[in-house]
């Protein structure tokens, strides 16, 4: 089951924290692909049982690496809109400084 969780960081290093979440999404893509070669190989063999199962670990990685995706997507879009609303204030307060 996955659960939400929330912690905070700086506001500079979001893009660093996205990266690493980013990266364990890739290790699951990397395996995913030496998985994905054994199907192959097991159907060669006849071997309908194994690929079987190895084709549902390869849906549940897929799953996994979405998952991974999804939260680097929505965290890197609350940092988007957090720089434009940073940016929007500050050029609020110079025309409220300048008129």
């Amino acid at each position: 089951m996955r659960v939400n969780i929330a912690y905070s960081v700086e506001l500079e290093e979001v893009p660093k924290l996205t990266k690493k979440l980013l990266g364990d999404a890739t290790k699951n893509l990397e395996i995913l692909f030496k998985k994905y070669k054994t199907i192959s190989h097991e159907l060669e063999k006849e071997n309908e049982t194994k690929a079987l199962q190895v084709m549902d670990e390869c849906r549940r990685l897929m799953a996994a690496a979405d998952a991974s995706l999804g939260d680097c997507h929505s965290i890197l879009g609350g940092y988007q809109r957090t720089l434009f609303q940073l940016q929007d204030e500050g050029a609020s307060n110079d025309v409220l400084e300048d008129g």
